[in-house]
């Protein structure tokens, strides 16, 4: 693919896109930004946003081009990132495999998808941080599987994309969320149920002071 004096692609764009990728989906958004700046030298950033009829999967204000256009290049020759459709993957450090979704340009959260195993070296980092603290941290059970993660500091939605997939890279800070829950046991009914907080898997002495959702439901049904 060549290009004029000025860096501006020469060949008629239509000829290199993969027109069976669904057009509202941030596979398209990138791929997009790729075919418009795939004739520049990959040391330099990409520059030429795709202005293309499409709505893609939201509108982009034009002073954030250039932080997509620099998280777009990274996720594009990132060998343990791939994308489909609004789903993003990462592969972690330690082989772990996390997704999350784009849902839009205009949400402020994501939802990542975890494995339910932790990998041993966390473990280990996890038991050593936290010593009898931690019980158990190896298994993540089914309701923890999948963390809102949300941002509300000004950053743009570039940044957090990036962030969240080096978060991800890295695993220690998305294990560590998922292991801060600990089982309780209803006064009355005697049912449990995991919490977030202290870390814990065995479940706790029921707590006079402590009664599940549906007991309360029926208690105030009984005094009312």
């Amino acid at each position: 693919m060549g290009s004029d004096n000025a860096g501006e692609p020469t060949i008629e764009l239509w000829e290199m896109v993969d027109w069976d990728l669904d057009f509202g989906s941030f596979e398209w958004f990138l791929h997009l930004a790729f075919v418009h700046n795939q004739h520049l030298p990959n040391s330099e950033m990409w520059r030429f946003w795709p202005d293309w009829p499409a709505d893609m999967i939201g509108d982009v204000p034009e002073e954030s081009h250039e932080d997509w256009l620099s998280t777009l290049k990274a996720i594009h020759f990132d060998e343990n990132v791939s994308v489909a459709g609004n789903t993003i993957t990462v592969l972690g450090r330690y082989d772990s495999q996390f997704s999350f979704e784009i849902l839009s340009m205009g949400h402020e959260w994501f939802t990542v998808i975890l494995p339910d195993t932790v990998p041993s070296p966390i473990v280990e980092r996890l038991w050593k941080e936290c010593g009898e603290e931690l019980v158990e941290c190896s298994w993540i059970p089914p309701q923890r599987q999948e963390r809102c993660l949300g941002w509300n500091d000004g950053s743009s939605l570039s940044r957090s994309v990036f962030s969240t997939i080096l978060m991800l890279k890295d695993e220690y800070w998305i294990w560590d969320d998922a292991t801060r829950y600990h089982w309780r046991r209803c006064g009355c009914c005697g049912d449990s149920n995991i919490y977030d907080g202290v870390r814990s898997t065995e479940i706790s002495t029921p707590l006079v002071d402590f009664m599940c959702s549906f007991c309360k439901w029926q208690q105030d049904i009984i005094t009312n």
